[in-house]
Order: C-alpha cells, then sequence, then structure tokens
C-alpha cells in the first residue's frame, strides 16, 4: 500500500516521494523515491520502476514533502526513531540519494507535519513539536552542505500551534502557522534573513474569530500567507502580504460571499500573487465551487 505521495520539479526533471507499507519479516512504512530525467522515470532493464527507498530505520515512517534546488532534491519526512516520531531528511545530489537519512531535531518530544522549502541552493524544513508545555514551531536550514543542529524555535507561545507551511525568496525563507492564543487560534509568520529567523513570530491578523490553515508563498522578494477565518458568520478567506521589510496591518479580505469558504492555496508567478479555496455556493449551501 502507497500513499502520501509529493511531486516536485528541479526545472529539467522531476522527482516524487511516498511513502509505502513494506512487510519483509517486520511491517512498516518506508519512504521511496524516483526521479525522472534524460525523459524516463528509474526503471530496470525490464522496463519496470526502480525507485530508491532512502531512510534505513526500522521505525514508521509517513508524510514525505519535497522541494527543489534547481538541480537536485530534498526530503523532509516523520519518523518513529524508538524513542518518539521525529523529523528526517535526504538529499539527492549529483545523481544520488544520501544515505539513510538525516535527524533534524533532537527533542524528546513528538513531531509531525514537515514543510521544507529551497531557495535554490539549500533548503529550510519547518514542523511542529511537543516540547513540554505545548506544541511549537521548529525550524531547520541546510546550507553549505550541513544542516543546523537540533532546530530553531520560531515561537515562544505558552499555547499549541497549527501546520506550518514555509517558502522562500530566494535567498531567505519564511515560515507561517495557525498558534491558539488562549480563546482562539491566530495566524503567525516568521522571517529567516542572513540566516537568523526573527524572534517570536509575527500577528498577521487582528480579527476576532479563529483562524487556521496558513499557506504561503513568494513573488522571490516578499512573501504573501492565505487562510480562513471566521468572520461571525461565516469562515471567509484572507491574505497578508510582506513586502519592503513588512507585514500589511490585519490581514485582506478576499471574498464576501455568504457561505462557508476553506482550504486555500497560494502561488505566485514572480510579480503577483494568486489564491485558490472552495465555497459553499450562495445559492445552494449542498454545493461547494472552487473560487
Amino acid at each position: 500500500t502507497v500513499y502520501n505521495p509529493a511531486l516536485a520539479s528541479n526545472g529539467s526533471g522531476y522527482a516524487a516521494v511516498w511513502s509505502r507499507w513494506d512487510y519483509s519479516g517486520i511491517a512498516q512504512d518506508n519512504i521511496y523515491a524516483n526521479v525522472y530525467s534524460s525523459g524516463s522515470w528509474s526503471k530496470d532493464a525490464g522496463g519496470n520502476p526502480t525507485p530508491w527507498i532512502i531512510e534505513n530505520s526500522t521505525g514508521f515512517a509517513s508524510s514525505p514533502r519535497l522541494a527543489s534546488n534547481g538541480s537536485g532534491y530534498g526530503v523532509a519526512w516523520v519518523q518513529n526513531d524508538g524513542a518518539a516520531f521525529s523529523i528526517f531528511a535526504n538529499l539527492y545530489t549529483a545523481g544520488t540519494w544520501s544515505t539513510g537519512g538525516t535527524p533534524l531535531e533532537t527533542g524528546p518530544g513528538d513531531a509531525d507535519y514537515p514543510s521544507i522549502a529551497s531557495n535554490g541552493s539549500g533548503y529550510a524544513v519547518a514542523w511542529y513539536q511537543y516540547d513540554g508545555p505545548a506544541v511549537s514551531i521548529f525550524a531547520n536550514i541546510y546550507s553549505s552542505g550541513t544542516w543546523s543542529v537540533g532546530g530553531t524555535l520560531l515561537e515562544n507561545n505558552d499555547f499549541s500551534v497549527g501546520i506550518p507551511s514555509i517558502a522562500s525568496n530566494g535567498t531567505g525563507y519564511a515560515a507561517a502557522w495557525s498558534q491558539f492564543d488562549g480563546s482562539s487560534s491566530n495566524i503567525y509568520a516568521s522571517i529567516c534573513s542572513g540566516g537568523t529567523w526573527s524572534t517570536g513570530g509575527t500577528l498577521l491578523e487582528t480579527g476576532s474569530g479563529t483562524a487556521y490553515s496558513p499557506n504561503i508563498a513568494s513573488d522571490g522578494s516578499g512573501y504573501a500567507v492565505s487562510w480562513f477565518q471566521y468572520d461571525g458568520a461565516y469562515n471567509s478567506i484572507y491574505m497578508n502580504i510582506y513586502s519592503s521589510g513588512t507585514w500589511s496591518s490585519g490581514g485582506t479580505l478576499l471574498e464576501s460571499n455568504d457561505g462557508e469558504a476553506d482550504t486555500t492555496t497560494i502561488i505566485s508567478n514572480g510579480n503577483k500573487y494568486s489564491v485558490i479555496w472552495w465555497q459553499q455556493d450562495p445559492t445552494d449551501p449542498l454545493v461547494y465551487d472552487i473560487w
């Protein structure tokens, strides 16, 4: 059984990663990858796919995420290391995957939901992890041939967080996440510039309603984050843009339709941003449309 596929391109070829349930004496989930290069996916002489298994732990592995730096690929996933669920990464460089996978954090608490991006040469991974008092956001950067040690805490709130999203503007990185403040969930972001993350996270919205599921993209210089948030009647779609060193104030409402909205995706063409989401049809609440 296979699941959790992810796909990325290096500008000329592609790579795919996925989780697969294996049973070879010991039942477990492993992470596999296949690379499309010179017009073909990796195959044997009989034309059968020959994917790589890119980790060698006996612990269950899942949730692979994939990015490219323009030539190779980076993969991050979550895996049980015998004591807890931890975050690992593997790199594809010069036609081969590194051996086994590198642990990106050393915390004792369970970690999950990695998100990976590249700045065109290195990589950065963000994830959430239980650190004792709460679930917190951490990140690790791969630069000059090595990962940073242990991971960097991106926020210092006492309340738990949601799944992070990470992007690069070609030099640095930015991560966004939702975080409970004691009464509702809010959207925060942190910027990494010159190898250093901003401290604590920046609040991106000032609404009183609960906000969830941020997604982040870059136009090559700045960043934009989209999310959905309860506005008193429905969940609605909002976004915030980071430009010239600052986030806009409060967030911008992208639609004013009657009906619940949810699950945004945001991308950039290098100049502008585009956001897509699904939403209840104003004329029939049993029908959902794409906006």
